[in-house]
């Protein structure tokens, strides 16, 4: 019966199939094993009909005669997860890793190879951690936004974005190094009376962000208006979106821009940058699969309209390293540095050099990467500048050069001294480096956190430190309830997000650590937490 039953199967006759595993059934009544492979056919036939519901009913039937049916445990997750039932999903999932991560050991003790590798586990089931993960952050993140206050725009995160870009005519407008119509107005004290596109200018030069939005909406909404006005209204309301929000709005407004006679190529180029940046915000951890083809669409369409656009080469680098190709991501800041005006490419210059300090062992590389950042150094035109330099001297030199990295971060904060940020990141590079299972310097480094807290008021990034350290420490409970303070005192829906995602990916690992230890592999759940719960931020 269950030959026949195989032989349908192949010839995708897949509900002649069922009825055959099922009359087959009853042959088999005494051998557990031999049902739950019967059942497992019965799932998967259903699954290729696209009945998903009756398969996960087989495929739970199945594992609940044989424990630990890792193969069918792979194939209800991912139905779990095609059918919005995330938690689920991953509940299965965490016994698919624990089996992988000791398979891969014993491997490991056969073949000799020391080590342990990222994740432990399969490419496949990484993918699909990283699937679910999406799907039950999207969930828990609009629970969050139902219940938190109005994202408004921070003005940190605002002006971090700014400065993040050097083409984009909205950041050249805001650092002064374009001019804009509102410039002779501002200079005379004459702004109070102007009106949408106008009024929303006059805010960006001035740095007050709450209303240009409104302002931006007013002059599109105006059937009076320009459209030129508009066509800069639409693109200043998809930038400021964009920061904190990422609406459908958003998208509207860049696309519409892309497709506007009016618009030069230089801000079509900007409009399809962000549009392919949607989808690699660089604080989320996660990105889908599936948008990988309109990524690359997105930027290939914006390196065609304006070449020597510094603002591609940066951020598509910034997506490569975050994919794990960093060598690649080397390769196009060397065509933008190529490319680009040496006045735009500080950026790239030290996010190269910064990079060649950090992912090679070659001394001599190490090093004329590091004289080149000094030579550099002086032309660091933004706090972020000196940040990836600070970062980059930790990872590379430990110890070695703490007064460096250190007085780095203290160039970031003295460049923005009114943003804690820097302030806060400082501590967490110092504690990381300090990190060494010590809980005396771990205790050392919450105090330093409260006391930061109290000093600074709180603060979403010290409370996500605080987090993992208490979780790293034992304190699942306090950890987790320090990363919650974080995402409520988080502005912005990009950080949200990257909260959420970072506290559910810490919750799973802290699920596989568990069950690690209880089968008595606590040197395995040691490296496991090693890899996946000491990252500085999410």
């Amino acid at each position: 019966m269950k030959g026949a039953g195989n032989d349908l199967f192949k010839q995708e006759r897949y509900t002649e199939a069922i009825a055959k595993y099922k009359a087959a059934q009853a042959y088999s009544v005494e051998n557990k094993d031999d049902l739950a492979a019967l059942l497992h056919n019965i799932g998967l036939s259903h699954e290729k009909m696209n009945d998903l519901e009756e398969a996960v009913k087989a495929y739970s039937e199945a594992i609940t005669l044989k424990d630990k049916y890792i193969k069918v445990l792979k194939r209800r997750s991912n139905l779990l997860c095609k059918l919005g039932r995330y938690q689920e999903a991953l509940d299965d999932l965490v016994d698919v890793v624990v089996d992988e991560i000791k398979d891969q050991q014993k491997k490991v003790a056969v073949t000799g190879v020391n080590g342990f590798m990222p994740g432990g586990f399969q490419m496949e089931t990484s993918q699909r951690l990283v699937d679910i993960l999406l799907g039950q952050t999207e969930v828990e993140t609009q629970k969050v936004l139902a219940n938190h206050a109005s994202c408004s725009p921070p003005v940190t995160i605002v002006e971090a974005f700014l400065r993040m870009f050097n083409g984009d005519q909205v950041s050249r407008i805001w650092k002064g190094l374009e001019p804009s119509a509102v410039d002779e107005q501002i200079a005379q004290g004459k702004t109070d009376d102007l009106k949408g596109y106008m009024a929303a200018l006059r805010d960006l030069k001035l740095k007050k962000y709450d209303a240009i939005v409104k302002h931006c909406t007013e002059e599109i909404e105006n059937p009076d208006a320009s459209e030129e006005n508009v066509l800069n209204a639409r693109f200043l309301r998809g930038t400021m979106t964009f920061i904190w929000t990422l609406s459908s709005q958003t998208v509207e407004d860049f696309i519409k821009v892309t497709e506007s006679p009016l618009a030069s190529n230089k801000m079509k180029s900007s409009a399809y940058l962000k549009l392919a940046m949607r989808h690699t915000n660089t604080r989320h951890p996660f990105s889908k699969s599936d948008t990988i083809q309109t990524i690359s669409e997105d930027y290939s369409k914006a390196e065609e309209l304006w070449v020597e656009n510094p603002d591609i080469y940066y951020h598509g680098s910034l997506l490569l390293v975050d994919r794990a190709v960093p060598l690649q991501g080397l390769d196009m800041l060397e065509m933008g540095i190529r490319f680009c005006a040496p006045e735009t490419s500080i950026m790239m210059k030290t996010f190269f050099w910064t990079l060649q300090l950090t992912i090679t062992n070659e001394d001599s590389v190490r090093n004329n990467a590091y004289l080149e950042l000094k030579k550099l150094e002086h032309e660091f035109d933004s706090a972020e500048c000196h940040e990836m330099f600070g970062q980059a001297l930790m990872a590379a030199g430990g110890d070695e050069r703490q007064a460096e990295y250190n007085e780095q971060f203290d160039k970031a904060i003295a460049c923005n001294p009114q943003d804690p940020v820097f302030k806060i990141k400082k501590l967490i590079f110092r504690h990381w480096l300090g990190e060494n299972g010590n809980l005396v310097k771990e205790d050392h480094a919450l105090a330093e956190m409260d006391s930061f807290i109290e000093t600074e008021g709180p603060n979403n990034l010290a409370y996500y430190h605080i987090g993992q350290m208490e979780i790293l420490r034992g304190n699942a409970e306090k950890g987790l309830e320090a990363l919650e303070k974080s995402i409520e005192l988080t502005g912005s829906i990009h950080e949200i997000e990257a909260r959420v995602a970072a506290k559910l990916e810490m919750i799973f690992y802290l699920r596989v650590n568990s069950r690690l230890k209880e089968e008595g592999l606590e040197d395995l759940a040691d490296q496991l937490q090693n890899l996946t719960l000491k990252q500085p931020f999410p």
